[in-house]
């Protein structure tokens, strides 16, 4: 692919991202306390309706696989300025970035858990669990998969990408191009199908390995490459003429989860994961170029504080949506997630920010 293809650096923020990362984190954390709701469901709509109706509007796994698409996007796009600019990508620094940003919230989160377990109540938390958190492996070698830190799985599966996918962009960027995500793409439901016959004990965890997920992150470097050419205005008035926004949000949010409960494995493991990032890539692009009630609502003050909190609320909701302490109290939960990230916020992950900028400034 030629240099040419690609758009000069773009220094301007791109809009409405921040808000689809914090209604993101809002869909993870809406999935996760829905299980304490699904009851309530079922008593007021009937068994059937109402566990479709719990699934459809509590499923993390949209939020998730946004949260994917995003990262796809966001370190693609970062990757292909520092190529246009310097004609390389410099390993070194993009991974102390990353480390900058992800490691130090992500383990005082996991020592603050370690310490109020040790101290107030036991955690069955293995020797493999431990180590599994620590090396960012969760979503291959976790044993017990505790409550506390079961959302390390994506996390690692993030991780087990910036580590990969820096050296894969730069060594296929100027002879493939957007040809490579794409071919990862297309084989991505093949991977799921090989490892679920080849691999009878990686069946539980088709839905959380990076091999298996792929295709999530790679839509988002796709959708990147598309940025950069300035595909976006075109692509955006494809989706208006055939209201392929409306279509996607029916289809992630409500026909996919339909989908799911009726053929479960057999439709996600093919194209169910696919066809839902294809989705979600829609409407990033409907978000990005249109000044429409979407985009102003995501691009909202409140929206976009969920948006720069969404890390450090991804880590720390998942103990207060734990079943045992009951379905009580739901906005003094809410309260205390927010008070934790923010401060998981201000103390660890902006001091952290400042000294990177001031590292590589």
């Amino acid at each position: 692919m030629k240099e040419v293809f690609l758009n000069t650096f773009k220094p301007k923020k791109i809009p409405s991202l921040d808000g689809i990362r914090g209604l993101s984190c809002l869909f993870v954390i809406i999935g996760h306390f829905s299980y304490l709701y699904t009851p309530w469901f079922e008593e007021v709509f009937g068994r059937r309706l109402g566990l479709s109706l719990a699934f459809s509007i509590g499923n993390q796994y949209t939020g998730v696989t946004f949260f994917f698409v995003l990262s796809g996007f966001l370190i693609t796009n970062l990757l292909i300025l520092e190529r246009q600019q310097t004609m390389k990508v410099d390993f070194k620094v993009f991974f102390i970035k990353r480390l900058f940003r992800i490691f130090p919230a992500y383990y005082f989160y996991f020592a603050c858990i370690g310490l109020y377990f040790s101290l107030a109540a036991p955690l069955e938390m293995s020797l493999q669990d431990i180590l599994a958190a620590i090396t960012y492996t969760s979503n291959y070698l976790s044993d017990k998969n505790p409550w506390h830190i079961g959302h390390f799985w994506s996390l690692a599966l993030e991780e087990q990408f910036y580590l990969i996918w820096p050296i894969a962009f730069a060594l296929s960027y100027k002879r493939f191009g957007f040809r490579f995500p794409l071919t990862m793409i297309i084989l991505a439901p093949l991977l799921r199908v090989a490892t679920y016959y080849l691999f009878v004990d990686l069946r539980p965890r088709i839905s959380i390995m990076t091999h298996t997920r792929i295709d999530s992150l790679m839509f988002g470097c796709l959708l990147a490459y598309a940025y950069r050419a300035d595909l976006f205005e075109k692509l955006n008035k494809g989706i208006l003429k055939f209201k392929l926004h409306y279509l996607s949000a029916f289809h992630i949010f409500f026909f996919s989860r339909f989908l799911q409960m009726s053929f479960q494995g057999k439709y996600t493991m093919t194209v169910g994961y696919s066809l839902d990032c294809l989705g979600m890539c829609l409407l990033i692009i409907y978000a990005v170029s249109n000044k429409s009630l979407m985009s102003r609502f995501l691009n909202l003050p409140l929206m976009v504080h969920l948006g720069s909190l969404s890390y450090s609320l991804y880590l720390w909701h998942v103990p207060f949506a734990w079943k045992a302490y009951g379905d009580e109290n739901l906005a003094l939960r809410l309260i205390l997630i927010y008070l934790c990230a923010l401060g998981s916020y201000l103390l660890i992950e902006a001091p952290f920010m400042r000294w990177r900028q001031r590292v590589f400034s």
